[in-house]
């Protein structure tokens, strides 16, 4: 039997079928989850901060630059959901931009000044919201050309 994966705030899309995975995908767009489920297979329209999932039911579950478009205690309570749904010996885990470095170059900063999202926040920003739900293991990356930098940090029941 497979594992039971979501991608929540996936948009029309998971980013997650790239490397073979089958997820349940969960966006707050009607529009979006209609995409999600003539592409790919079973989507759920609901909130980030109240996942319709038992507590410790899914696998894994997986949050893609969802978090800057949430303010921090909606950010917070989205986290705390992803932890809840989770089961013991599973994992979550969350990648999301974050503002670049002053040194950093400036059209990286005009492409985050010009992001849907109105939350993006620093690193340390960010690492606040994640650890207010427990310790996330965090790794920095400069994912592109332009300068653009994020977090992908995983978090991992006790079994």
């Amino acid at each position: 039997m497979g594992e039971c994966v979501l991608d929540v705030g996936c948009g029309p899309r998971s980013w997650l079928r790239a490397v073979g995975a089958r997820p349940v995908g969960l966006d707050l767009s009607d529009a979006a989850v209609r995409v999600f489920c003539r592409r790919d297979g079973t989507g759920v329209l609901a909130r980030a901060t109240a996942l319709p999932f038992r507590t410790g039911g899914l696998d894994s579950v997986w949050c893609f630059g969802l978090l800057h478009h949430l303010p921090d205690a909606a950010a917070a309570a989205a986290v705390r959901e992803l932890q809840r749904v989770t089961k013991p010996g599973g994992h979550a885990v969350v990648f999301d931009g974050t503002l670049p470095a002053p040194r950093d170059p400036r059209l990286a900063w005009l492409i985050r000044r010009l992001d849907r999202g109105g939350w993006m926040r620093t690193r340390a920003e960010l690492a606040a919201v994640l650890d207010g739900a427990g310790t996330w293991e965090r790794e920095p990356l400069r994912y592109s050309v332009l300068g653009l930098t994020g977090v992908l940090a995983t978090w991992r029941r006790a079994a």
